[in-house]
């Protein structure tokens, strides 16, 4: 991965923690969207096979 993706990525990753952060104060750390599609991740079972880091060069939609 190209030191401009990673650079991408880990803004993309700050906006999403900066975002979360200001939305604390009108909801709890574990309520909402948040909530729900944590536990969806955490709850699915694991792949079958790995997959190419290159594969996650995408953006969060990958995440």
């Amino acid at each position: 991965m190209s030191p401009e993706a990673m650079l991408d990525l880990a803004r993309q990753a700050a906006e999403v923690l900066v975002q979360r952060n200001g939305n604390l104060g009108r909801e709890g750390a574990w309520d909402g969207e948040f909530h729900d599609e944590l536990a969806d991740r955490l709850m699915e079972d694991p792949p079958e096979q790995g997959r190419s880091p290159h594969s996650r060069a995408a953006g969060p939609a990958g995440l």
